[in-house]
């Protein structure tokens, strides 16, 4: 009776592992392609403006309980002759000729991500971000940006307003995206006092760049990516604020490292 039993409990167990090490391996296979990110973002569809920068931006979520190692890269980038497309992870913004960038996220962090389009001329473009685990790479988001830049005109009604426009002329910075330094013309119809700035997203004042009088005529001033603590600054968008008396107009300009 014992050696029959013992018979049964093999195969009892014969039977029982045959059936538990298919089933967990199954549901271990299934656990490994649920992605350990998230990528959130509002539109795919982005206006240049009128200073010529377009943005797209989003956020990497990490939902799983370990580090999520992740790949950006840039699989499409199919915009106008003269266009450039800069894909920024985190505070960095990279040369457009870096089309993959990896990232480590911690546990339940998140990370901003997102492209940065700079139109020279009128046109569209598509750009495609493909986002992926680099330990496991069954698990793709792709994501089709398309960037639009058509001209806008504004009106000035304010006869005072117009007559203070007339009397300079901001100019775009070259070369925009720049790294380090871009130069910031202008031209001033008479002699004045004048104030140019860099200031972060934020608003934040980086550094003055000029602020007294100057004479009527062309003007450069450059800038060379450092505060007014001579700190180099990360890589971004910045804007320049040109003042006239009471008068005040701002461009953007994106850093690249």
């Amino acid at each position: 009776m014992c050696i029959l039993n013992s018979s049964m409990n093999n195969n009892s167990y014969s039977i029982f592992f045959s059936i538990f090490f298919p089933l967990s391996t199954l549901l271990a296979d299934i656990v490994l392609l649920d992605p350990p990110f998230e990528f959130h973002y509002e539109s795919v569809t982005i206006d240049i403006s009128s200073d010529s920068v377009g943005s797209f931006n989003g956020m990497i979520h990490n939902t799983s309980s370990d580090v999520a190692n992740l790949a950006v890269v840039r699989r499409l980038n199919a915009i106008e002759e003269g266009w450039i497309s800069s894909i920024c992870v985190g505070a960095i913004c990279y040369n457009e000729m870096i089309d993959s960038v990896s990232v480590e996220i911690s546990a339940g962090d998140s990370i901003p991500c997102g492209v940065l389009a700079w139109a020279n001329g009128f046109g569209e473009g598509t750009i495609q971000l493909d986002i992926f685990d680099l330990n496991g790479q069954s698990e793709h988001v792709l994501v089709d940006i398309i960037f639009y830049f058509n001209e806008t005109v504004s009106t000035i009604t304010d006869d005072g307003l117009q007559e203070g426009f007339k009397s300079f002329n901001l100019m775009d910075n070259y070369p925009n995206p720049f790294n380090p330094v871009t130069s910031i013309p202008y031209f001033l119809d008479e002699n004045n006092f004048i104030h140019l700035s860099i200031h972060d997203l934020s608003g934040k004042l980086v550094k003055t760049l000029f602020e007294g009088k100057q004479n009527a005529g062309h003007h450069s001033i450059n800038w060379n990516s450092r505060n007014k603590y001579g700190e180099s600054v990360a890589a971004g968008i910045y804007f320049y604020n040109f003042s006239l008396g009471n008068i005040i107009e701002s461009k953007k300009m994106i850093l690249l490292k």
